[in-house]
């Protein structure tokens, strides 16, 4: 649940044109009454599009509504596919999960650091870092750990570099191999 208003979901999710945002919004509702496992929410939040004080209370408001175990604000934590999208500050998340706890009254957890990277490998080490390089932009220490534990040199992200097949990009000081297309 990126936002509980129509316009910022538009911003952050891009949705198709003739999705209705109240339709998605009654489908989780509808969905929340009768799931009877464990619901959790997830929330990105970017700076500028749903880090202020209006949006995240809307959104509290609807967390309310359906009631989960669990709510989470999430940050991007890898090089996002817009340029534009930032991390909102260590206070905002601060202020966003006490508020959302104060308006619905569901633990709320904030997750803002690198998450664990545990990548299945095979024996085609370069496939696979493809492969994985190809969904999200892989930090560079948990390639150079990897290929540690595989007693690997480092010559294979070198290889496919000039190759053409992998660019290092930098986001928030680290660096990250994504596919290149």
């Amino acid at each position: 649940i990126d936002s509980a208003d129509e316009e910022i979901w538009r911003k952050i999710d891009r949705p198709h044109g003739k999705l209705k945002h109240r339709d998605v919004l009654k489908g989780i509702a509808d969905f929340s009454k009768i799931f009877k496992g464990t619901l959790v929410t997830e929330t990105m939040l970017i700076k500028g599009i749903n880090d202020n004080e209006t949006s995240v209370e809307k959104t509290a408001e609807f967390i309310a509504e359906i009631s989960p175990s669990k709510a989470y604000f999430l940050v991007p934590t890898r090089p996002p596919a817009e340029s534009g999208a930032h991390r909102p500050s260590a206070d905002f998340l601060k202020y966003a999960a006490a508020i959302t706890w104060a308006i619905s009254g569901v633990k709320t957890e904030c997750i803002a650091g690198d998450e664990k990277e545990d990548f299945f490998f095979t024996d085609d080490i370069a496939g696979d870092l493809l492969g994985i390089a190809s969904v999200h932009p892989v930090r560079e220490e948990a390639i150079k750990k990897i290929l540690k534990e595989r007693n690997e040199d480092e010559s294979v992200i070198s290889r496919l570099i000039e190759q053409g097949k992998i660019n290092e990009v930098f986001y928030n000081g680290k660096k990250f191999y994504k596919r290149a297309f």
